[in-house]
């Protein structure tokens, strides 16, 4: 069932007008600094970079290069390398939780593939275990019932209709 949108709103109470602590704060300007900064000029000495998606707080790039955690670990200060695994040379407490240093959101094990449906839907493989954000779908749903292939058959199988498109897993 398709519910459309309200074609008359009757406001009769005053609306709070506000910026949202993200908006004010320096969290987007330290992550374009850092892309901007470090990763442009990194990248383009030697490897290829794309940038996938960015959000409020976080952006995803795929960066292709000889070694990454080499390349980390020239600039260790810049990461908050807390979520790796005890085992791998850049594992650190230095930086935990410090505000502008740069987390990895799947730790030390490498993304296996990235699929992105629209802002705020999309599905990080990482092997056995993905990270999947569904904006609107319930986050118990999406874990109990949504499966990264379940994005890839969303991408590869939309369907269209005369006024708007839909997809549906």
């Amino acid at each position: 069932m398709v519910r459309g949108a309200r074609q008359k709103v009757f406001l009769n109470k005053p609306i709070t007008v506000g910026f949202s602590i993200l908006d004010m704060s320096t969290g987007k300007l330290t992550m374009y600094q850092f892309y901007c900064d470090y990763l442009k000029v990194k990248c383009n000495e030697h490897c290829c970079l794309l940038r996938l998606f960015t959000d409020t707080n976080s952006m995803c790039c795929k960066i292709q290069t000889e070694n990454l955690y080499e390349d980390m670990e020239e600039s260790a200060d810049l990461f908050d390398a807390n979520n790796f695994e005890p085992t791998q040379p850049l594992y650190s407490k230095q930086n935990h939780r410090l505000l502008g240093e740069m987390k990895s959101k799947t730790g030390s094990t490498p993304p296996v593939e990235f699929v992105g449906l629209r802002a705020k839907m999309y599905s990080l493989s990482c092997g056995t275990k993905s990270q999947k954000k569904a904006k609107g779908i319930q986050k118990c749903f999406v874990k109990k019932h949504v499966q990264h292939d379940s994005f890839l058959r969303v991408l590869r199988n939309s369907t269209s209709t005369a006024n708007a498109k839909f997809r549906a897993f």
